[in-house]
């Protein structure tokens, strides 16, 4: 009979049965338990102990030659020297109830790692090894060098509700790896400088496609993630947590570069120095993200192609710095753009809260609420050109002291935009215009002789002396007086 587990997420929460490809089997090619000091290897088929020994090392390492599926029963086993799978559709599986870290306790199958360097590897040399699968494991890294799972030209790896604790280097790396999955697993205080605690950076050829959904990540040193190369990036529903004094991570928590395409959705991140960095590449969807008390640069998105769509985030409290919050730059001329659209931001002490650079974005919908003033700001800053920016709203920004403090793209390299119904509560100055950006509900005091953002579209215009309506019709002004 099929045994199904019943999953819960981060913080303890039902997420039901799980599906067809989550299936513990029905039989095993091999159990390997603990008598006493002794490992013992039985062979699930026939029943017979195969191998047994004191070293659990060399038991395990056994079974893993025969490949199959193998469950190691829940006890600590000391691993003093590598682990290596040679075989396709090698599964291993562990009996870790999931997430056992939530409530404090460690338990189930503990893989306790004695040494410096990789403990569990797969690497196809000249060919490839299809179907690696490493589920509920607790990997107790005590603070060692070395990754924990080094995958090298593998189809395909699934990594399911793993525990992965105190490693001092990368946890995962992926090389070469044609469909990764990462879900459920838990990771804490691992790491080190300049080593993410998942790594995807291929040597050999592209990595196709990563999934990470589901996992906590508390702690990590550096990054949390870190992806290299052109692949397809999903990272979807997990939870970063920083240290309170901002120690850790000491980098981004995902740092992302040239995905194709890339999705960030659902995740929450609290604590941290910097949120999510994306360089190059696609980038389809960072949207629904929650950062509470990450110090700044929210989001990062610089020379992404294709038309992103940024939307619904929320962001809480930052640092006080000469920085960004939501930050994105293309300036292809290709038709569309991003979409940037319905992210609120409050409490937000940044000099950019907003910031986009390019041309043909949309910018609509956002909330900007309560910018401290201890030095001047932009709610929402635009530098390029043809961009819509409308139906923001913009509040408490009220300090006669501040200013630059509305929607602004004059001094920020923007030009021909279009700025309209847009709303601003307790705020000094609404806008700082360029020359050829249309804006309603803006006293234009000169008008452009060598166009406009619009055309027949009527502007307020003072002149010094009388006031007008005045309309670009695409080659001159036409102006009626008002009385």
């Amino acid at each position: 009979m099929k045994e199904y587990i019943n999953l819960y997420d981060a913080h303890g929460r039902s997420l039901g049965a799980t599906n067809e490809w989550q299936r513990v089997p029905d039989a095993f090619d091999y159990i390997i338990f603990k008598d006493g000091n002794v490992t013992k290897a039985k062979n699930g088929k026939t029943g017979k102990i195969e191998f047994k020994s004191t070293s659990a090392t060399g038991v395990i390492q056994y079974v893993l030659n025969q490949g199959g599926t193998i469950l190691i029963k829940a006890g600590e086993y000391e691993i003093d020297q590598p682990l290596t799978i040679i075989r396709s559709g090698t599964a291993v599986y562990g009996e870790t109830p999931t997430y056992a870290w939530h409530e404090g306790k460690r338990y189930g199958t503990i893989l306790k790692k004695n040494f410096d360097g990789d403990l569990l590897s797969a690497d196809g040399g000249d060919a490839y090894i299809h179907e690696v699968s490493i589920k509920d494991i607790v990997f107790n890294c005590q603070s060692k060098t070395g990754k924990v799972i080094s995958l090298r030209k593998v189809v395909h790896c699934f990594v399911d509700n793993c525990n992965f604790l105190g490693n001092k280097d990368t946890v995962v790396s992926i090389d070469t790896v044609y469909v990764m999955r990462i879900k459920r697993c838990n990771f804490e205080d691992c790491g080190d400088t300049d080593k993410p605690t998942i790594l995807s950076s291929p040597t050999v050829d592209k990595n196709v496609s990563i999934y990470i959904t589901r996992n906590n990540f508390e702690r990590d040193k550096h990054s949390s993630i870190r992806v290299e190369g052109n692949s397809e990036v999903t990272i979807v529903n997990n939870f970063f947590e920083g240290t309170s004094d901002y120690t850790y991570p000491a980098s981004y928590f995902i740092d992302v570069q040239n995905a194709s395409p890339l999705r960030i959705i659902d995740n929450e991140f609290v604590y941290g120095n910097y949120g999510i960095l994306s360089k190059g590449g696609v980038v389809q969807y960072i949207a629904r993200n929650n950062f509470q008390n990450t110090r700044m640069r929210h989001i990062y998105v610089s020379n992404a192609s294709g038309s992103a769509i940024i939307a619904y985030n929320y962001i809480y409290g930052s640092d006080s710095a000469d920085d960004y919050g939501i930050y994105y730059v293309n300036y292809s001329e290709e038709k569309g753009g991003a979409i940037v659209a319905f992210n609120t931001m409050r409490e937000v002490d940044l000099k950019w809260a907003l910031f986009v650079a390019g041309h043909r974005h949309k910018i609509v919908g956002n909330t900007i609420q309560g910018m401290p003033t201890s030095f001047d700001r932009y709610a929402i800053a635009i530098s390029g050109k043809y961009n819509i920016v409308t139906a923001n709203i913009v509040t408490n920004m009220d300090d006669s002291t501040g200013k630059y403090k509305g929607i602004a793209d004059s001094g920020v390299g923007g030009d021909y935009n279009i700025i309209y119904a847009n709303e601003f509560y307790n705020v000094d100055d609404k806008y700082i215009l360029a020359q050829h950006t249309y804006c309603d509900e803006h006293l234009y005091t000169s008008l452009p002789s060598d166009g406009f953002a619009v055309v027949n579209k009527p502007v307020h215009y003072y002149d010094g002396a009388n006031y007008y309506l005045a309309v670009w019709d695409g080659s001159t002004w036409r102006k009626v007086q008002l009385t």
